[in-house]
């Protein structure tokens, strides 16, 4: 079991990779998570149709997640817009990302008060 707080993350999208690979087993984008300078974990994310392989955790304690590239902008936005973030593993059926608990209508409340002043 680990529960890391990520404070910084590195996109790597290659350019020379088809949205369709070839080999389905080809991850298309993946996301390393950091907690201060440590490397804490990597998102890899595959075609939409690909059968995702298990999450994992190595011998360093390192947490391999697997998505399909319909999920990758919903996660980059969460990482983007929510704080905190959390990269978790409590075997290989419970891992991923959470965010930490927020208010109802927190953002909402932004949206009504620009709807008002336009």
């Amino acid at each position: 079991m680990a529960v890391y707080s990520i404070d910084s993350y590195a996109i790597r999208l290659w350019s020379s990779r088809e949205t369709e690979p070839i080999d389905p087993s080809t991850a298309m984008a993946r996301i390393m998570f950091y907690e201060g300078d440590v490397y804490r974990g990597i998102a890899l994310f595959y075609a939409d149709d690909y059968v995702l392989e298990d999450p994992s955790m190595d011998h360093m304690d390192r947490i391999r997640v697997h998505y399909n590239m319909s999920q990758f902008d919903p996660i980059v936005d969460m990482l983007r817009y929510e704080k905190p973030v959390f990269l978790f593993y409590y075997g290989t059926g419970n891992a991923g990302l959470q965010t930490g608990r927020e208010p109802t209508g927190e953002e909402e409340s932004q949206a009504v008060d620009a709807l008002a002043h336009s």
